[in-house]
């Protein structure tokens, strides 16, 4: 089987897809909901079996997927967010999407998008070009760290211009950092699930060594 990074959407990947979207499906139809819109983002977008994958879906879904460009992405990111934070400051700040294929960056002030851009750097694309050992070592962290300092370098320039010191996650990796520090570091039992949560940067640096020192298994 081809890997995300080789360009190419592999048969058991597809069978997920299915598996996902099927499950989704039924949740909307047991709300009955009337509409269904399917979007497809990076993995699609740079897959050279495309059209493969699309028709396979059509096949067994019946549903129609709406491939989008990183930028549109990015937009719908950022309407997002807008409908789960209230009250955020007037100073620019920092929307970042983790996904599978890129990565999303978007600079917003006053409820407008003053900057945007979708990387090739999705969590999958960067395990299968690293492929780092378990635990992962100190060598492979920097080489990894080198890597985005590089790739990331039009992002830096923008962050420097607009003196951006808030950075708002939206994608479930970020939950998952919540809840990591609600369970490891506070009392679950204070946990209320909300549409957003504010991550001391002190809790951020704690969960991120615990998890460079586990193996996949911890």
């Amino acid at each position: 089987e081809k890997s995300l990074y080789q360009n190419k959407i592999g048969h058991d990947a597809m069978m997920r897809a299915i598996d996902a979207i099927t499950k989704i499906k039924l949740i909307a139809q047991e709300n009955q909901v009337s509409e269904i819109h399917a979007f497809a983002t990076s993995a699609v977008r740079s897959a050279g079996n495309k059209t493969d994958f699309l028709e396979f879906i059509k096949a067994k879904t019946n549903l129609n997927i709406n491939v989008i460009s990183g930028g549109e992405e990015a937009e719908l990111i950022f309407y997002g967010v807008q409908k789960a934070l209230s009250g955020i400051n007037n100073s620019p700040y920092l929307i970042m999407d983790i996904g599978g294929g890129s990565t999303e960056f978007i600079i917003a002030q006053d409820d407008k998008i003053r900057w945007k851009h979708s990387f090739q750097l999705g969590v999958t694309r960067l395990l299968q070009y690293f492929n780092p050992a378990d635990p992962i070592t100190k060598d492979e962290v920097v080489k990894i760290e080198t890597y985005l300092t590089e790739k990331l370098s039009p992002l830096t320039k923008e962050m420097q211009h607009y003196n951006i010191t808030t950075l708002v996650g939206s994608s479930g990796s970020f939950d998952t950092i919540v809840s990591l520090i609600v369970n490891q570091l506070h009392s679950p039992i204070e946990w209320r699930p909300s549409t957003s949560y504010a991550i001391a940067i002190e809790d951020y640096i704690l969960i991120h060594r615990l998890l460079v020192l586990s193996t996949i298994e911890e």
